[in-house]
């Protein structure tokens, strides 16, 4: 709905850190799904295969579903089945992290690692392991994705996806001047790079 608001209003807009490709908007960000292969395979490479996936459950969320879909191809490409047994859904959040993980623990059905679409929901998750006596990274491994301001602040630091988000708003004002000018904008969804930042928690 509100992608349709924002093409019906003709008002010059910038969709900022999501993949808007299946609208008629500018947009920019990363990609999500190459992004979410390249941490799976990180811990896949680490020697991890019970590999975790906590995931937002907001419907229609474009972003979170590339996600799922990078790390289903990367345990694909490493002929590793998904075991739907450790594909979790709650909300962004460190509370829902938190219960998804202690869940696990009490399930007896604890992965090697955990990849959680949201920092936040990486923090619950490293909260419930730590909670529960449980070593991070050497019993658990786990991986969160945006780079928030926490990520770098909690201990076991956080190792993540980094989005290059000085860089997206610089990028986007720049359409929004030339939009505003009507001056032509050559490229309309804008990919840039991301970085997975290695820290202790894997």
């Amino acid at each position: 709905p509100q992608m349709k608001l924002i093409e019906e209003s003709q008002i010059p807009s910038v969709y900022i850190s999501k993949n808007a490709k299946d609208f008629d908007v500018y947009s920019i960000g990363i990609d999500h799904y190459q992004a979410s292969y390249d941490i799976t395979k990180y811990l896949i490479d680490k020697g991890n295969e019970k590999i975790a996936f906590l995931r937002a459950s907001i419907e229609d969320n474009l972003e979170d579903s590339e996600r799922y879909k990078g790390y289903k191809k990367a345990l694909e490409n490493s002929n590793i089945a998904l075991d739907k047994s450790l594909v979790l859904q709650g909300d962004s959040t460190d509370e829902s992290g938190y219960r998804l993980v202690d869940m696990l623990i009490k399930n007896k059905n604890l992965p090697e690692a955990i990849f959680a679409s949201s920092d936040e929901l990486a923090i619950g998750a490293l909260n419930a392991l730590l909670d529960n006596k449980i070593s991070v990274p050497n019993d658990v491994s786990v991986v969160g994705y945006d780079d928030t301001r926490i990520a770098s602040m909690i201990r076991p630091t956080l190792t993540t996806i980094k989005q290059p988000i000085y860089d997206m708003g610089a990028v986007a004002a720049r359409i929004i001047v030339k939009l505003v000018n009507h001056q032509e904008v050559e490229e309309k969804y804008i990919i840039l790079p991301h970085t997975l930042v290695e820290r202790q928690s894997s």
